[in-house]
């Protein structure tokens, strides 16, 4: 038994594991037919635009390209209303067959010398369907993951959700990548372009029966049980919560706009501007340094599994009210003994330590393992920020003088 499901009291199924699978490879297959269009957007540009300039074609594709994300927002309140009144499994296995449709409707629509406008205004189509698949996507995976993570692993589990979407835009690049090798310009206007679109929509049955095998999410099934499924979940989410959910919307807002320009836009921009090879743009942008020439760091610093273990015990421990005064400084900076201040702290961080200093001190449970717990996280590794904490914060005094010997 793998342990607890994070916020009920049901233990979790043996199928944990097979469920994470399924809604982390679904994520990065829907995320690879939502992606896929901006690494071919320059010609697709070309194929449903009758301007002459290529600067003109490429603004229009990438404007079609942009309209998909006028539809997220829609998409994540009608999905994620659904997945909230009838489980999460039924609104994933939609998302992934809307994906799809749209995915399929890109790769078999006629061109401008065809169809003319009507053309440019199917493709919005499409757009407008993935655009709304992903929406719910998004809000749905995360859900689905979290709720099935086990007691004290929600961050890390929780985490494939955004691993898992980049990934579905490596493979974009990837496949994008391999056509410019394999292919010339003049086959990809004829016909090459095509296939990305195609193979998108051969690869989502694997995604729709993965979801398909799953069962509910346990703390889903628990509230259903218990009959207490809201009957308005978006409207209860506004009256209860409107600051954090405008506050959210923006937050996400801001980062999606340079998401997307880094690891969309930036290939197009570096072929069209800087004239540089779009086959080795495309896979340098996937696979940096392929030879295996780049800095030992730079690979050891992607450790997603560590930065969210650690803030899954930190959570735990904040909940427990077990941890000292912790304040996060400079990196590789040194644990602080008696009453100094670190440099570089703010007034409100001064301020807090002074009055936290004339509270009178209480022994805290638990102090081995509290000890135990402050040193994991100041030695966590290289790769992350030290945490630095005033021994004096800790209540047994011959700790204290250890730490200062």
């Amino acid at each position: 038994m793998v342990g607890e499901v994070a916020g009920s009291g049901i233990a979790a199924a043996p199928m944990t594991k097979r469920a994470v699978g399924g809604a982390a490879i679904g994520n990065l297959l829907e995320w690879y037919d939502f992606s896929v269009y901006g690494y071919l957007a320059g010609t697709i540009g070309k194929l449903f635009f009758s301007a002459t300039d290529a600067t003109t074609q490429l603004l229009l594709s990438f404007s079609i390209f942009g309209v998909g994300f006028f539809m997220r927002p829609v998409g994540a309140i009608v999905i994620g209303h659904f997945g909230d009144k009838h489980g999460r499994k039924g609104a994933l296995i939609f998302t992934v067959m809307a994906m799809a449709l749209g995915t399929v409707l890109i790769g078999v629509l006629p061109t401008y010398q065809t169809a003319g406008l009507f053309a440019a205004v199917l493709l919005t189509l499409a757009r407008l369907i993935q655009g709304f698949s992903a929406g719910g996507e998004w809000g749905g995976s995360t859900a689905f993951l979290v709720e099935y993570a086990p007691a004290g692993q929600r961050g890390f589990i929780g985490s494939f959700q955004q691993v898992t979407t980049v990934g579905g835009l490596v493979l974009g690049s990837l496949v994008a990548w391999l056509l410019s090798v394999a292919f010339t310009d003049q086959q990809m206007l004829d016909w090459a372009w095509r296939l990305p679109f195609l193979l998108g929509f051969v690869i989502a049955p694997v995604g729709i029966y993965l979801r398909s095998k799953v069962e509910e999410t346990p703390k889903y099934a628990e509230i259903e049980r218990k009959r207490e499924v809201a009957k308005a979940p978006f409207l209860e989410m506004l009256e209860s919560y409107p600051k954090e959910t405008f506050i959210a919307f923006g937050f996400t807002l801001l980062w999606t706009v340079g998401f997307y320009i880094v690891l969309t836009y930036m290939p197009t921009y570096m072929r069209s501007q800087l004239n540089l090879p779009y086959a080795i743009l495309v896979r340098d942008h996937a696979w940096p340094d392929p030879a295996g020439g780049a800095d030992p760091g730079v690979r050891r610093s992607f450790r997603p599994d560590r930065a969210t273990s650690a803030a899954d015990r930190f959570l735990r421990a904040v909940r427990r009210r077990h941890l000292p005064d912790v304040l996060v400084h400079r990196r590789r900076a040194p644990v602080l003994g008696g009453g100094a201040e670190p440099a570089g702290l703010g007034d409100s961080a001064r301020a807090l330590r002074r009055r936290r200093a004339r509270r009178d001190r209480r022994d805290l449970p638990h102090q081995r393992a509290l000890r135990d717990l402050v040193d994991r996280l100041q030695h966590r590794g290289r790769d992350l920020r030290r945490i630095c904490a005033d021994d004096c914060d800790l209540p047994d005094p011959n700790h204290r003088q250890s730490r200062r010997a």
